[in-house]
């Protein structure tokens, strides 16, 4: 969405019905929406559905493809993996080794990972829904997650992230 609200280039939509539209549409991707104005001038639409979404995908990796990267070149892999894509998101799929929550308002999963780098996956406050994503979450589970992606330390991060579905 653009800052300025009277730009051309901006519309808000609330999707009506559709609890998780991020399955359907992902950061990046231009999508046809349909949806019911107020008033002819106005860019903020009603009842909306997504009826498309076109254009690449985010970047999609395992948790076994993030390990082997980082193993062969770091500082290539991060380049590799996070620069270059829509502003950091990256859908990354996994097993849950361990979970965290004692922090009360997030909660962080583990994935496979390796004694030089772990691969978290952070459900944040600042996204409830994320948050009540993570709370679903055991180690065992096998999960695909969309978030924007950093490296901080020996750790790949994925936060605010939203799952995409259960494996």
């Amino acid at each position: 969405m653009a800052k300025d609200r009277r730009s051309t280039s901006y519309v808000a939509c609330a999707p009506e019905g559709e609890k998780v539209p991020w399955k359907k549409a992902l950061p990046g991707q231009t999508v046809t929406i349909r949806g019911i104005s107020r008033t002819d001038f106005d860019r903020d639409l009603l009842h909306c559905i997504i009826v498309k979404a076109e254009g690449p995908r985010c970047q999609e990796l395992t948790d076994e493809q993030i390990l082997k990267e980082f193993e062969a070149d770091k500082s290539g892999a991060e380049e590799k993996l996070i620069k270059g894509y829509y502003k950091g998101y990256c859908i990354v799929r996994g097993t849950i080794t361990s979970m965290d929550a004692s922090k009360p308002d997030s909660i962080r999963a583990r994935l496979r990972g390796s004694d030089a780098l772990k691969i978290e996956v952070w459900f944040e406050p600042s996204d409830p829904q994320s948050v009540e994503d993570g709370k679903t979450l055991k180690a065992g589970d096998q999960i695909t997650v969309l978030g924007t992606a950093e490296v901080f330390g020996p750790a790949f991060n994925i936060h605010s992230a939203r799952i995409l579905k259960d494996e």
